[in-house]
């Protein structure tokens, strides 16, 4: 979209359209980043206005204060500070995520992952709610994302959303307040499944699965991106426990977020601790390979 500059400012006062330009501008140098779509979160957030009203009102000023705190914005996203943590906001699946530091943010390689779950559940017919699983859940995004789901599909359902980080659970449990799941997603402060008892009809999980050097120059949590020493081991972990201890029910599946280059691995573990299970993987929106499915027989 091409934005109309106004040239005519006063000396204190800029207007949304010039200072929108010389924000896209600024965030240009990001790499993998959309500068306009930055530019204007930052400016909705700071002047508390959608999105659209700042090509709507282009000619509108903004005021010294305001144009201070998206430069200052701007400064620590050029630093290499992720948006979502600076602005605490983040918009997902056309959900309104609260967000801090204490959390991974998620990503969109993640939305394959909560499409799978959704396919799963609509296919399937349930005589009583559907006992859902969320390990690891950190924002909640997965168990909101997957109730309102239900929710619009008149389905029923049990979600439990389970994380070591109380922290994490702070910021869910906000999260699941906001959009009004209180009643349907549960949380559970544990170690992967230790906490649970019962069988699940599905299991989803977007565990920590990258190596220490993996996981350098990130700005997330290390506890939400260090899966061990190679990466994969609270996947594998997380396996046992649902095999050892039959946390799933006939005809139930198991959805895992991987890494791209875990693939062989994870499926020799699944059909290793699953005999005969069918086991898929899904590619995520940039053609990685990234959920892996699981469905015992």
């Amino acid at each position: 979209m091409i934005l109309k500059l106004n040239t005519k400012l006063n000396s204190k006062n800029t207007s949304t359209s010039n200072l929108l330009a010389s924000t896209i501008r600024k965030l240009g140098s990001l790499e993998n980043s959309n500068p306009e779509q930055e530019a204007l979160d930052i400016l909705s957030y700071v002047c508390r206005r959608p999105q659209q009203w700042f090509y709507e009102k282009s000619e509108c000023h903004i005021s010294v204060r305001q144009k201070s705190r998206v430069e200052r914005i701007v400064r620590q996203r050029v630093a290499g500070h992720p948006l979502p943590y600076i602005i605490r906001h983040l918009k997902f699946g056309g959900l309104n995520l609260y967000i801090n530091r204490n959390i991974l943010v998620p990503r969109p390689a993640t939305e394959c992952l909560i499409d799978a779950a959704k396919s799963f559940i609509g296919k399937k017919k349930y005589s009583n709610a559907i006992r859902i699983f969320d390990i690891g859940t950190g924002s909640g995004v997965i168990a909101i994302s997957i109730g309102q789901y239900c929710l619009e599909n008149n389905i029923k359902c049990n979600i439990i959303a389970t994380d070591i980080s109380k922290s994490a659970l702070a910021v869910a449990r906000r999260n699941i307040a906001r959009h009004n799941f209180s009643t349907i997603i549960k949380l559970r402060h544990t170690n992967l499944l230790d906490a649970i008892r019962k069988p699940a009809d599905l299991i989803v999980a977007n565990l920590p699965y990258l190596s220490p050097l993996e996981a350098k120059g990130l700005a997330d949590p290390h506890a939400a991106l260090v899966g061990g020493k190679l990466g994969h081991e609270m996947i594998i972990e997380l396996l046992s426990q649902i095999k050892d201890r039959q946390l799933l029910k006939p005809r139930g599946a198991i959805m895992l977020e991987i890494g791209h280059s875990q693939v062989s691995l994870m499926r020799q573990r699944a059909r290793c601790l699953f005999p005969g299970a069918n086991t898929r993987v899904l590619k995520d929106l940039e053609g990685w390979n990234r959920v892996l499915t699981i469905q015992p027989d």
